[in-house]
């Protein structure tokens, strides 16, 4: 071996296999870290996976398995839903059950079915139903469906098919996916979705704050509502992958931030593998594989909980810093980078990085990425003041200004300067540009 080998040999050996595998943990967004300990399970008998915690309490409870709710009655009510007409209320078995179809190889009409036949009614009901079930798409939205007065029973069928699993199954285009998925309590959200749509499409937010009075943060809320609801809710029974985010973090309204342990899997040395690793009965060769095992095991457990607490302070030290963001919008966001959450926790940049990488918080805003967070002051000049921050007053001000009176790039860095940003006009253009915004003689033809 030569001496340029032996050097670059020497390299690859320089860090631990321990340390390696916590430095490839803590980069892992939890979508893809949940595949990786599925895979850790299968290989290491020493380990084995805990309950959630919300399914520990649950344990000792003896069920026959799923029981539907009798309806001695099938011509009386069986409830009423947000949007008018029928619905059926399950029992806590019946929603367990069609949950845990979710993570079985099942198809959306097979799920549907399923709650269909949970209904004890007529016959020609049923029938009505299955018709429609076979015309929902993959995405969960029912095609040529045409409501016909003469046709009642086919109408009942259509009422019922929307109150089922998942939310906004059996809409018949994306307005009315979404108001089947917004509650009562989503008063804003709902008006904007029934009244505006266009105007939500369209990105008009001074129209909407207009009509329906609203403020800025009443607005913020309404959206991040509409944001939470899925376009799709068919494709959580599509077969072929589909790349999703989970949260690592909840961050509730009033900033304390959690941890997601219900999305991560809980490890735990196997009780009874150990056992047998003690046990003077147990063969010399295999109580050296299970010895190796169990070194494994333990590195894994110490690894993924230090991935776990350094997510928790990362992301505990971005809310600290960014809270006004919550209550006055992307305008005031503070420059924040990862040198400087680095050098305050005690870590090298690089481990924020890690921490960072494809990482997700649920907030009160919606699912953000942690990067989102972190953006650079604009210049020298305005050092506390982010790119993020002056991008979303360029597009307020736009959003907002008179239509007999556009405003062209040097009367935004004008305006700019008011609050104490200065900016050129080329870079005025250049966030425009981001923005998707025209330029002023173009807007409003």
């Amino acid at each position: 071996m030569n001496t340029k080998q032996s050097y670059r040999l020497g390299q690859s050996q320089a860090i631990a296999p321990q340390l390696q595998q916590g430095l490839t943990l803590l980069a892992t967004p939890l979508l893809e870290l949940q595949a990786v300990l599925r895979s850790e399970l299968q290989n290491n008998p020493m380990l084995e996976e805990m309950p959630p915690p919300e399914v520990t309490a649950m344990l000792d409870i003896e069920t026959n398995g799923p029981t539907f709710p009798d309806y001695a009655d099938p011509s009386e009510p069986i409830g009423v839903n947000v949007l008018g007409g029928e619905s059926f209320k399950m029992d806590d078995n019946l929603a367990d059950f069609l949950f845990d179809n979710l993570t079985k190889d099942i198809s959306l009409q097979e799920h549907l079915m399923l709650q269909a036949d949970a209904i004890d009614t007529t016959r020609e009901l049923h029938a009505a139903m299955y018709e429609l079930i076979g015309n929902i798409d993959d995405n969960g939205y029912l095609q040529d469906y045409v409501p016909n007065a003469s046709k009642p029973m086919v109408s009942r069928a259509f009422n019922l098919i929307r109150t089922f699993t998942p939310r906004g199954v059996g809409a018949t285009d994306l307005q009315d996916c979404l108001r089947l998925q917004l509650d009562d309590t989503c008063t804003e959200a709902n008006a904007i979705v029934a009244s505006y749509w266009d105007d939500l499409l369209n990105k008009r937010w001074h129209v909407i704050k207009s009509k329906l009075d609203m403020t800025q943060a009443q607005l913020d809320s309404a959206l991040s509502q509409i944001a939470l609801c899925t376009p799709y809710p068919g494709r959580a029974f599509d077969s072929s992958p589909v790349i999703e985010a989970l949260p690592e973090v909840f961050v509730d309204e009033d900033f304390n931030v959690t941890r997601n342990d219900r999305d991560t899997p809980r490890l735990k040395t196997s009780a009874a593998y150990k056992a047998m690793l003690l046990s003077p009965s147990t063969p010399p060769d295999a109580k050296a594989w299970l010895k190796e095992k169990a070194i494994a095991a333990k590195h894994l457990q110490h690894n993924l909980s230090n991935r776990g607490d350094t997510v928790l302070k990362v992301a505990k030290y971005i809310i600290g810093q960014q809270k006004a963001y919550f209550t006055k919008g992307a305008t005031a966001l503070t420059p924040m980078t990862m040198a400087e959450v680095a050098e305050v926790l005690g870590y090298h940049e690089t481990t924020i990085s890690r921490a960072v990488n494809g990482k997700y918080m649920m907030t009160p805003k919606g699912l953000l990425p942690f990067r989102f967070f972190f953006t650079a002051g604009t210049s020298w000049e305005n050092p506390d003041i982010s790119n993020a921050a002056i991008k979303e007053r360029v597009r307020k001000m736009i959003a907002e200004e008179p239509t007999n009176n556009r405003l062209n790039d040097d009367d935004i860095v004008k305006e700019l300067r008011k609050y104490g940003v200065t900016i050129a006009r080329r870079t005025v253009a250049k966030y425009r540009l981001e923005l998707n915004i025209l330029p002023y003689h173009l807007r409003g033809k």
